[in-house]
């Protein structure tokens, strides 16, 4: 018997705090700035937010902005204008249209619906 690996079993294994499977540390500080970015995004920009509080709080609390990723414009970004205490700093974020369009590519239709349905029915966002 095959067993399958759910998304959810994925996510118990491996909390959004925890370190990726994949990459150099710069590769996972990177996919870290980029997953807060575009969450930032849907709660300040759009007001539909793609994960639960507690989850977007973990995954800022484990960014480090001292790190520098080879991208100055973004690590000068996070090392002045990010604050783990609030998602405001997206407003200044300098690739925003970048961030504007992962966000349409993989938080529209099926996915946003998904969401929307959870809260309906009051249950937490993951």
């Amino acid at each position: 018997m095959t067993q399958t690996l759910t998304a959810e079993k994925m996510r118990a294994a491996h909390p959004v705090s925890d370190t990726p499977l994949w990459g150099t540390p710069i590769e996972q500080e990177v996919r870290r700035r980029i997953r807060a970015s575009v969450a930032a995004y849907a709660y300040e920009v759009k007001d539909t937010p793609i994960m639960g509080d507690r989850t977007f709080d973990q995954l800022v609390e484990s960014i480090n902005p001292q790190l520098t990723t080879g991208h100055p414009l973004i690590d000068e970004f996070f090392l002045t204008r990010f604050s783990p205490m609030t998602g405001m700093w997206i407003h200044n974020h300098p690739e925003l249209p970048k961030i504007a369009k992962l966000y349409a590519n993989y938080y529209s239709g099926v996915i946003k619906d998904h969401f929307e349905g959870l809260k309906r029915q009051g249950k937490q966002l993951p």
